[in-house]
């Protein structure tokens, strides 16, 4: 893996919105009016920005994988932050989703402990890429960045195929909440 630069975001955007298009997580937060891939695009290009400023963005070697990682200890709020937020307001979350949006929010980083740690906002793999190892590669190169930088990992998932997967690499359940789907807190010591 290395670390992405702006010149690989429209790739990350549009490989994470495919990755994510079905995920019950990602639908709850984004307004049903109009376009959805615009609206996932604009969701992934905000958090793209967001963990390029307050934490690292990675991709597989070969393009096929991305994750974007945020250090919650390191976000400061900005002018820049501020405008972020209204654009993903207005081009994906939408007013009406708004209050929703931020009560997941606030439920999510209540759960997670005080403190320094890694947080992984969304790990995707290029879909026809899925089942030959790609992710389970990227995954074990971020564990292995979170022993070294001494970071507690977190992250939160709606795919239950997926717990599996997260639990061979040392991820454990430690809170669920339902939103009308159940979302699940994992996290590495």
């Amino acid at each position: 893996m290395r670390k992405a630069t702006l010149a690989d975001k429209s790739h990350v955007v549009t490989l994470l919105t495919d990755a994510f298009w079905n995920n019950l997580s990602v639908n709850y937060v984004i307004s049903k009016n109009g376009d959805k891939r615009r609206k996932i695009n604009a969701l992934m290009a905000y958090s793209f920005n967001l963990c390029q400023a307050f934490g690292e963005v990675f991709v597989t070697d070969d393009m096929d994988g991305a994750a974007l990682l945020l250090y919650p200890q390191n976000k400061r709020t900005t002018f820049l932050t501020i405008w972020w937020d209204i654009q993903l307001l207005f081009k994906s979350v939408g007013i009406f989703n708004f209050r929703k949006a931020l009560t997941r929010e606030k439920i999510i980083h209540r759960l997670q402990e005080q403190g320094d740690k890694m947080y992984i906002w969304f790990i995707g793999i290029n879909p026809p890429q899925h089942g030959k190892g790609k992710g389970s590669k990227l995954l074990t190169e971020i564990c292995q960045l979170a022993k070294q930088k001494h970071l507690t990992i977190y992250l939160e998932t709606s795919t239950l195929n997926n717990l599996p997967w997260y639990k061979r690499f040392g991820l454990t359940i430690y809170n669920q909440h339902d939103f009308g789907y159940l979302i699940f807190f994992l996290r590495k010591i």
